[in-house]
């Protein structure tokens, strides 16, 4: 159990925030200052006064949005936890699967948090204007999406199967969903981008066949 309580003390995701503060974070989160490398401030989820009984308070993927407010998955419930960067208040926010395992996602111009439901078939967003999760249902029910990429410029996220060596795309406007058979077999990457030329072409690490992985879409 110490070993294991060290691990998630370990600081493993990176954010920076609208000021140029670094975050990163696992489960307690820090903030750096970069300019005199000094660690500003910790913050830790399993102490939080106000965790909910059902959240495990080990936090996973990091983002930080353009005002400073660090947003985490807390890996092993179904809850997103979003920290105000100005009070240190935490809000814990409930998606629709209890232990759906919110795991890693990326934040986009918006501000809008997309991140993958690993044990509950979704795509989850979090809109940072209610801070209510809109979820979009992917095919399979073993698709186990890993993570996910912010919208394209045509508002479709692409999500990462762990288990059917797959990838996904959802179009956030329609609901509707297809998926691309990766060319290799055992597939995993931990982060997805859209190309910023085109706003259409998709790059990913394939890591377990350490290769670099670009789609094209032809509509």
């Amino acid at each position: 159990l110490a070993a294991e309580q060290r691990l998630l003390d370990v600081p493993q995701f990176l954010g920076l925030d609208g000021n140029g503060k670094l975050w990163s974070g696992f489960g307690p989160w820090f903030k750096i200052d970069r300019k005199t490398n000094t660690f500003e401030e910790s913050f830790n989820l399993r102490t939080a006064p106000n965790k909910p009984a059902d959240a495990s308070g080990g936090g996973y993927q990091m983002e930080v949005d353009s005002k400073g407010n660090p947003v985490l998955t807390d890996a092993g419930s179904g809850y997103i936890a979003k920290m105000n960067g100005a009070t240190k208040e935490i809000r814990w926010i409930k998606v629709s699967v209890k232990d759906s395992y919110p795991r890693r996602g990326r934040m986009d111009k918006e501000d809008r948090f997309w991140f993958s439901m690993y044990r509950g078939n979704k795509v989850g967003m979090l809109d940072p204007k209610t801070d209510a999760v809109r979820e979009y249902p992917l095919p399979y029910k073993y698709f186990a999406p890993y993570t996910v990429s912010y919208p394209d410029g045509r508002g479709r996220v692409f999500a990462a199967s762990n288990l059917s060596d797959r990838l996904g795309r959802v179009d956030t406007k329609t609901g509707e969903v297809i998926t691309y058979l990766m060319p290799t077999r055992d597939f995993d990457t931990k982060k997805i981008s859209i190309d910023h030329k085109d706003g259409k072409t998709v790059w990913f690490a394939n890591k377990r066949a350490a290769r670099v992985v670009r789609v094209e879409q032809l509509d």
